[in-house]
């Protein structure tokens, strides 16, 4: 499992910039089919497509990836400008992307597929929290990809920056 990790940089005008990097996915488990297509050249690269259509790019839709904000006395700027001010900020919150999602078990001889979607959806689940300001009835991300550990760390500073 990737880990994620955010700096915070104290600038000459007391703003606090908070940058984050984003934990890697893990790889997905393919089940006990991936190792035997493995084996085979055209079957590695059927499964490499397949993975990358069916893994890949749906994990990067519902994950958040790193993130860019300051924070000051006054409130949390986003990466892309939009200010957030200080009194309108309800609570910060972190959620994880994969888990607040509904998993559906499939039938109709589709087990296997469904149990390696789940394995891959709970090790994507260990990376993919994210931190959200709550102001003025609306959700603001602010950074995803990270463990809980870094989530958590990451909340307490901007709380310390905000003066709260």
């Amino acid at each position: 499992m990737g880990t994620s990790n955010y700096e915070r940089n104290v600038l000459p005008t007391g703003v606090v910039e908070f940058v984050v990097h984003p934990a890697d996915l893990p790889t997905a488990s393919g089940g006990p089919a991936g190792f035997v297509i493995k084996l085979i050249p055209f079957g590695a690269w059927l499964f490499r497509l397949i993975h990358e259509m069916a893994y890949e790019k749906p994990m990067e839709k519902i994950r958040s990836s790193g993130g860019r904000f300051s924070v000051d006395g006054n409130g949390i700027r986003q990466g892309d400008g939009v200010m957030i001010p200080k009194d309108r900020i309800h609570r910060l919150v972190i959620k994880n992307s994969v888990t607040d999602d509904p998993r559906y078990i499939g039938t109709h001889g589709r087990g296997m597929q469904e149990h390696a979607r789940m394995t891959d959806l709970n090790r994507a689940a260990a990376v993919s929290y994210t931190l959200v300001a709550e102001a003025a009835g609306q959700g603001y991300t602010l950074a995803g990809g990270m463990t809980e550990t870094t989530a958590y760390g990451l909340m307490q500073d901007v709380r310390a920056a905000l003066g709260q």
